[in-house]
């Protein structure tokens, strides 16, 4: 296994009509800490990447900063992944992540405020999508 995508938390700020989230009702669950040590537990070894999002926006989940810390603390050499929208954070705590152990960062920016937020800090390993206006081949990709 080459990456492995990691939701502690079904939740997500948006309703993107591209996303499954749009019409999926969420219910704002929490993963339990002990399923998420279980988790890195049984990875012994493992070598791929990591992804703490899947069809939810990461930092609505508190504990995010502490699961990153677990993650580097046992894999210190492992890629951590995080996708955010970036619309309930702010620079600061971004570079907070990345200095626990985010190796790349992305943030899709939906809206022109949230792209001007961040359009500076865009690098190597920190990626800025303009969502602004996309073309509808992008919302029909089926």
């Amino acid at each position: 296994m080459k990456y492995l995508q990691i939701q502690t938390k079904e939740e997500c700020n948006l309703k993107c009509r591209f996303c499954p989230n749009s019409y999926l009702k969420q219910s704002g669950n929490l993963m339990k800490e002990s399923t998420f040590d279980k988790i890195l537990k049984d990875l012994k070894g493992y070598k791929g990447s990591f992804a703490l999002h899947l069809m939810n926006e990461p930092t609505l989940d508190k504990r995010i900063p502490k699961f990153i810390k677990k993650i580097r603390d046992k894999f210190k050499t492992n890629r951590i992944y995080i996708s955010t929208n970036g619309t309930r954070t702010d620079e600061k705590y971004l570079r907070h992540l990345m200095d626990l152990g985010v190796t790349e960062l992305s943030i899709s920016c939906y809206t022109k405020d949230i792209l001007d937020k961040y359009k500076h800090m865009s690098s190597d390993n920190i990626h800025i999508h303009n969502f602004i206006n996309p073309p509808e081949s992008f919302y029909n990709r089926g």
